[in-house]
């Protein structure tokens, strides 16, 4: 494999106008009737904050004991709190009937960046790993 001559490498010129173009913003969709706005893709920042609070999510605030059980759960809220305009409900058995009860959640992950989301999920395992190793 040859070396790229000076002229063909990307420079940040070339790369910043190409990030021009991504979009943070949010698309609209159409849910059973209701107008949800979807970001396709969230900041690094966002991302980081997302990924800490599942942690949090799942780690009872007074024992210190890793959950497993609360994961997926708090993925599918946070994922639809940091990727949408809908205001979950208050109370959890109404945010957990959302969640799994209705399409929302499925329908978001359609339109969301899919690297974004497995990078999340990896970050997650790798706590879950971690969390498991530590309790036993």
């Amino acid at each position: 494999m040859s070396v790229p001559e000076r002229s063909d490498i990307c420079t940040t010129a070339d790369v910043s106008s190409v990030l021009c173009d991504v979009d943070f913003g949010y698309d609209p969709y159409n849910w059973s009737g209701v107008q949800v706005l979807i970001r396709p893709l969230i900041e690094l920042e966002e991302m980081v904050e997302l990924v800490n609070d599942i942690m949090q999510t799942c780690v009872d605030s007074k024992t210190q004991i890793f959950m497993p059980e609360m994961m997926d759960f708090a993925l599918r809220v946070h994922i639809l709190i940091s990727y949408t305009n809908v205001e979950l409900p208050q109370a959890v058995h109404e945010q957990y009937r959302l969640v799994y009860g209705t399409s929302l959640y499925d329908d978001v992950t359609e339109v969301i960046n899919k690297g974004q989301v497995q990078a999340i999920k990896e970050c997650l395992e790798l706590f879950a790993t971690t969390a498991q190793l530590r309790k036993g």
